[in-house]
């Protein structure tokens, strides 16, 4: 997927995605620096004090927590079509953003 599609990440995706390789997973600092290195290569929209101010107006309207506010705002400004996370119902959208789960299964036909 990743191949045929822009996979676009912020520098909060990185840090949580840090966190959660070396915290939750266990996993060496070096190994996740590696991780955190090679997904560097593809964009990475860095927070801003701009976005930052767009998140909490966002937050407010939208019922959202700020930093998943500040999620759709990077994705926002990536101009992507696709917010992947596990935390939000799929289909749910912001605008023209849609959230899917990347770890859900596709529906088979009946």
């Amino acid at each position: 997927m990743i191949a045929e599609e822009r996979l676009c990440l912020s520098t909060q995706i990185l840090q949580e995605l840090y966190v959660t390789l070396t915290k939750k997973l266990g996993i060496r600092t070096e190994l996740a620096l590696g991780v955190l290195a090679d997904l560097s290569e593809y964009p990475v929209f860095v927070i801003d004090p701009t976005a930052i101010r767009e998140a909490g107006r966002l937050a407010g309207e939208a019922q959202l927590s700020f930093w998943d506010a500040l999620m759709v705002v990077a994705a926002r400004r990536m101009a992507a079509e696709v917010l992947l996370t596990e935390d939000w119902n799929a289909g749910q959208r912001f605008g023209t953003l849609r959230v899917e789960n990347p770890f859900r299964l596709p529906q088979r036909e009946p």
